[in-house]
């Protein structure tokens, strides 16, 4: 073993060793920004971190990455999940409950990529499951960890279509047959932040819901 690596060594596919890979005698993983690991066989026991998820959302796109930039800039994840929470927080009825939720409706994605739905579909409709499963469980796992509720209110996946429907029509290609499909969008277009101000605003809105859901 070279003398710059100490430890356990990791076993790639085909048994291999690579200690490039993100596994070791505990199973595969993946390691955060703050530097915690997630295991995939036990994402119920990991410590989520609410830095670590606002982080990742900011810097994933939406759409799989096929959306109109702006001045280098475009539609994240964690843009979406703000303004599904800020939906959410005019609907009647609206609690710090349900605005958390909203912001974390699309957190499982800070751990694993974002898969569109077409191709989960694809895969089910082929008898492999592992996506639509894994991605549950991390998200039921996170919500566990954080006290919120799962599943989530039935007004989230109406705010997330509304925020569809708008992205669609701002960032997608002009005449997208889906849209036909949608809800009515907002009527503002959507003002692009970038990952270091999304990031700010996810976590701002997240310490706000908190505290008051605390009250």
């Amino acid at each position: 073993m070279p003398q710059h690596i100490k430890g356990r060594t990791s076993r790639g596919l085909g048994g291999k060793v690579d200690h490039r890979t993100g596994m070791d005698s505990e199973g595969y993983y993946i390691r955060t920004f703050t530097g915690r690991k997630l295991y995939f066989d036990r994402v119920n026991e990991h410590d989520y971190f609410i830095g670590d998820i606002a982080h990742a959302l900011a810097a994933r796109v939406r759409w799989s990455g096929h959306v109109k930039r702006v001045n280098g800039r475009f539609i994240s994840i964690g843009q979406h999940c703000c303004i599904v929470h800020d939906l959410v927080a005019k609907m009647p009825g609206s609690t710090p409950s349900r605005r958390r939720q909203a912001l974390i409706h699309d957190a499982a994605e800070a751990y694993m990529p974002d898969f569109p739905s077409p191709l989960k579909w694809w895969m089910r409709a082929r008898g492999n499951d592992e996506l639509f499963k894994l991605e549950n469980r991390v998200d039921e796992a996170i919500c566990q960890h954080f006290g919120i509720q799962f599943p989530w209110d039935k007004e989230i996946k109406a705010a997330d279509m509304i925020a569809l429907a708008t992205e669609n029509r701002d960032f997608m290609p002009d005449g997208s047959v889906e849209r036909n499909f949608m809800p009515p969008p907002m009527r503002k277009k959507i003002v692009l932040w970038g990952p270091e101000r999304t990031m700010r605003e996810y976590l701002s809105r997240w310490n706000d819901a908190t505290k008051e859901e605390k009250k």
